[in-house]
């Protein structure tokens, strides 16, 4: 408390579950808020880099064996080391594809939108605003209270903007429904966007993302409880 007998602020400005505030990032966000976003792949390169080195060593050393073996037997296809060479390809198609999409975010009158565009076709993610829980600064963590069924990453590996998380239900007529999670890159201003649509759930804790998502399940199996003993009693 204060002098006035007001509760003061810590320096992170976290808030409740009960009255959220936004973390001083959000708040001293400068310029108007946006409603679209795209990668940003100017970013370092270096992630990138070493990865490549690490697989480009290993096909040298794959291939130092396929020689060996070659001189070993003088059989040219049996010394063909195909699971490395596979790797390999498979390496150089996931660096190239992660680091050169790029992905378009987009807030529309009823949900968030993700379209991207992959090797072999375009995609399209639609999340309605009343299906996401929350959205927060991401850190990674061994466990989670939330079991996902789904998770999106919408970021390219060149992006070198702060990584933020946002917890959703895919809802199921008739079953319980299930849980994703999407990570990604974007300016603070879209995060002013986005919590024109979600007020209240932009910038607060991964711990209150994980509430909402709790308290909300919670609720439903209450719902399911009480339908099952209003059956019962009809009987």
């Amino acid at each position: 408390m204060n002098q006035n007998g007001e509760p003061e602020m810590t320096e992170e400005r976290r808030g409740t579950t009960d009255n959220p505030v936004f973390p001083k990032q959000i708040l001293s966000v400068v310029g108007d808020p946006m409603y679209e976003d795209e990668s940003d792949n100017s970013g370092s390169r270096w992630p990138v880099i070493g990865v490549a080195f690490l697989v480009a060593v290993f096909f040298i050393w794959a291939l130092g064996r396929m020689i060996d073996h070659y001189q070993a037997t003088q059989s040219f296809w049996g010394s063909i080391d195909y699971a490395s060479i596979v790797f390999v390809l498979f390496a150089i198609y996931y660096l190239l594809g992660q680091a050169l999409t790029s992905y378009h975010l987009r807030l529309t009158d009823t949900a968030l939108i993700c379209e991207y565009r992959t090797w072999f076709r375009m995609h399209r993610t639609e999340i309605p605003y009343d299906c996401l829980y929350g959205v927060h600064t991401h850190k990674a963590r061994v466990a989670n209270n939330v079991k996902f069924r789904y998770k999106w990453r919408w970021y390219s590996l060149l992006d070198s903007r702060l990584l933020y998380a946002l917890f959703c239900k895919i809802p199921r007529p008739g079953k319980k429904p299930q849980f994703g999670r999407a990570l990604f890159k974007a300016e603070p201003q879209f995060l002013l966007g986005l919590n024109e649509y979600l007020p209240g759930r932009v910038g607060i804790t991964e711990e209150e993302t994980t509430y909402h998502v709790l308290l909300d399940e919670s609720k439903r199996m209450d719902e399911v409880e009480r339908l099952k003993a209003a059956r019962k009693q009809a009987k």
